[in-house]
């Protein structure tokens, strides 16, 4: 049985995934855009290895950001 922060951390993922298609993909393409920013409250229940895992499949790098509110920039490395 998959207990309640598993669940949480699917549905993020999936928020993560919809996040990219529908934002970052395009953003890419159109204005060649090389960084963008999530809140932390947007993914707290991911694991570092899912963030490593989505900025490595969309060949990113990410950082966390505390200046601005605690959230996470993902750099694109495509373009540099």
């Amino acid at each position: 049985m998959i207990n309640d922060y598993e669940v949480l951390r699917e549905k993020q993922l999936q928020f993560l995934d919809e996040w990219n298609q529908r934002f970052v993909v395009p953003a890419r393409k159109e204005a060649k855009h090389d960084h963008f920013r999530i809140n932390l409250n947007e993914i707290y229940a991911l694991h570092i290895d899912d963030l490593t895992f989505f900025a490595d499949q969309n060949k990113m790098t990410f950082e966390y950001d505390d200046i601005m509110g605690n959230g996470i920039i993902f750099k694109d490395i495509k373009w540099r």
